[in-house]
């Protein structure tokens, strides 16, 4: 029998979306299942139905008691009930707070951000967002920060807890995602003169070298050595909007050399996921590529690997749901750290941390744990801990819930 969680608030009326991209989908039931804990009423907004769900919508609002919850600005594109071309006039009209979590860097949205409604908050999964939003856009209330969350599978199935050894678990080294060829991204900047695709492609092989830096910042050093007092704020927004190919070639480059570097090794590496044939690889062989999965086939596969290896996408000063779903389903995460990472969890202790710039010692850092089961449960122990307390969902929702009330 599952508890309803602590909490004094008044019952609030909540708007999520369904039918969008399927991981912010399977996000936005969490966050449901844990909104309602709390007693809230929640209703999701089909994006698929969008006639039928409107009607449904009209009769659900309680002018003065709803809000909606939002991740990449589902029910802000293209839509015609919501919207009138790009203009958010429901969300005008109705004065209802619209509450937005973007989950990948702010640079992917500058036009969303001309057409925001009235009564509008945004939250960034990463500091350097909000220290983005601030400089290039500091009229938008976007000064909220709130990492992705984790799902324990045990859980979210409703199944009695039955945890698998670590050392007993069916796969040693499990990678969840996708990996597309970064040189694919070129067609975007093919049309341009040769000299500003070279300094694209330094800017490129430059973050490969320095790859404790973020895009952004990188950026604005080298535009600044080149093109001096002509690199204003302006300047530097026109540039990042068109340089977010850059930040898909690097997020990939690195994700295809560290299930590589492991590989190449002799490791087993079981991705569930696509693309990975196209990874230059001496050993191919040893990549086993099951192929696309939903979210929660992610999970099931996590709850049987030993080994759950993550590739930070550029966050410097964010988590990723990927790590909390390793120490929520007891594998043991290794992952490039960023900021906050090292501020959760200790390396050796409930986290495995490795370097970018020394892939080459991956396959170290894989053999010697391994090797010593005692010390993997001990980790997976420690990290299910940290994240079922701190890290899940739930705890996501207690603070999502103050961000919107803030609105109210």
């Amino acid at each position: 029998m599952r508890h309803r969680l602590c909490y004094t608030k008044p019952i609030m009326k909540l708007i999520l979306f369904k039918n969008t991209i399927e991981s912010q989908e399977f996000f936005s039931f969490e966050l449901a299942r844990a909104f309602r804990d709390f007693g809230h009423q929640v209703f999701f907004y089909d994006c698929a139905r969008q006639e039928e769900s409107f009607a449904e919508l009209c009769q659900f609002i309680e002018l003065g008691n709803t809000a909606a919850f939002a991740f990449n600005f589902n029910g802000m594109i293209n839509d015609d009930y919501l919207l009138r071309d790009k203009d958010p006039v429901f969300w005008n009209l109705t004065g209802i707070p619209y509450v937005n979590m973007i989950v990948d860097h702010p640079f992917y949205y500058h036009e969303q951000f001309a057409h925001i409604p009235g009564n509008y908050a945004q939250i960034e999964i990463d500091r350097k967002h909000v220290s983005y939003m601030r400089r290039f856009f500091p009229d938008i209330d976007a000064d909220h920060f709130v990492e992705l969350g984790g799902t324990d599978f045990w859980q979210y199935t409703k199944r009695a807890f039955e945890p698998i050894p670590v050392s007993k678990r069916k796969y040693d080294i499990v990678f969840t995602g996708h990996y597309t060829d970064p040189m694919s991204y070129e067609k975007y900047i093919s049309h341009l003169e040769k000299s500003v695709q070279d300094f694209y492609f330094q800017l490129y092989y430059a973050l490969q070298e320095e790859n404790d830096r973020t895009l952004e910042d990188l950026a604005e050093e080298r535009l600044r050595r080149d093109f001096g007092d002509a690199v204003d704020d302006e300047y530097l927004k026109v540039f990042y909007q068109n340089a977010i190919f850059l930040d898909l070639m690097i997020r990939h480059y690195y994700r295809g050399k560290a299930v590589a570097a492991l590989a190449d090794a002799g490791f087993q590496v079981d991705i569930f996921g696509t693309g990975f044939e196209n990874v230059p690889c001496r050993h191919p062989e040893n990549m086993v590529i099951h192929g696309r999965v939903n979210s929660r086939k992610c999970l099931e596969v996590i709850s049987n690997g030993k080994i759950s290896l993550n590739v930070m996408p550029w966050f410097k000063e964010g988590g990723h749901d990927r790590v909390f779903n390793s120490m929520l389903n007891g594998a043991i995460c290794l992952s490039d750290p960023s900021l906050t990472l090292k501020e959760h969890f200790t390396d050796g202790k409930d986290i495995l941390f490795y370097d970018l710039g020394h892939l080459q010692e991956l396959p170290d850092i894989c053999r010697e744990i391994l090797s010593n089961p005692d010390h993997m449960e001990q980790i997976s122990a420690n990290a299910y801990e940290n994240a079922r307390k701190n890290h899940s969902w739930a705890a996501r929702a207690k603070e999502i819930l103050q961000i919107i009330e803030s609105r109210m």
